[in-house]
């Protein structure tokens, strides 16, 4: 069985509920910022030194700890990348479902097997049966957090029981909705008990910003120095890094939205 993202066509006139896309927009201080660049500064490789700050200190990390990314897919096909290279071909990743289809597909890409779990029959997160899965072939395992589309979130013990009988594989929590479930592993001494723990975070849904394609991979600095061998230099474009750090400062836009979600 092979894998791929579909791409689903929609009429433009209605709602792509399957892409959670911000259907309020993003800042309109991100505007200012992309319409603020040069001409010379669009004709350049963009320097980093800014955005990587502001994000860090958004997200109350060090730098050496975080990996900006094209998207959070591009996180997602890094952390595959590092996961998958030197094995055999006999190699798994654990995909707990319903899930994002890049997960299967990554992994399918890069010559790992993928292992489906499904949730339980009420949407509970199986943590018996992800630890049943592991397998010494085991290379990387996919959990969501708040879970898309049942919005349940994954108890913190069990993240710990995973990541400690996964020692030798990835365990890549996505926070893509972290910013409405209010709790995430960012920060949490968990990621530094356990170094294979990597939380990808995007910058698309809350913030608004997934026509400019910028994530973010937070997780131990030796871990994420792995993947940042294996991610391009200039991944994240011009616009991108001039966005990212106006979309932090107007937290009251952030609040709003956050809370026109919540209501909704």
């Amino acid at each position: 069985m092979s894998y791929e993202y579909e791409r689903v066509a929609t009429p433009a006139s209605g709602l792509r509920l399957h892409l959670n896309e911000n259907t309020a927009g993003c800042s309109p201080a991100v505007l200012e910022a992309i319409r603020a660049l040069s001409r010379e500064q669009i004709a350049e490789y963009p320097d980093y030194d800014a955005v990587i700050e502001a994000a860090a200190a958004r997200l109350n990390i060090s730098a050496d700890a975080l990996l900006l990314t094209n998207g959070l897919d591009e996180g997602i096909l890094v952390a595959s990348m590092v996961a998958f290279r030197a094995t055999a071909g006999d190699a798994e990743g654990i995909v707990v479902v319903p899930a994002f289809d890049m997960y299967a597909a990554c992994t399918d890409a890069l010559g790992g097997r993928v292992i489906q779990v499904p949730l339980g029959n009420g949407f509970e997160f199986p943590v018996d049966q992800v630890l049943a899965a592991i397998t010494g072939k085991t290379r990387i395992i996919w959990l969501t957090n708040p879970n898309n589309p049942t919005g349940q979130s994954i108890p913190r013990h069990a993240l710990d029981r995973i990541a400690a009988a996964a020692n030798q594989a990835i365990v890549f929590v996505d926070e893509a909705y972290a910013d409405f479930g209010g709790t995430t592993l960012v920060g949490d001494a968990l990621l530094q008990r356990h170094p294979t723990v990597i939380v990808g975070r995007t910058f698309a849904k809350a913030y608004g910003l997934a026509g400019i394609r910028a994530g973010a991979v937070i997780g131990h600095p030796d871990t994420i120095a792995l993947l940042r061998r294996a991610t391009p230099p200039y991944s994240l474009n011009v616009c991108a890094a001039a966005a990212l750090p106006p979309a932090f400062r107007d937290r009251a836009y952030y609040d709003w939205y956050v809370d026109q979600v919540a209501q909704s």
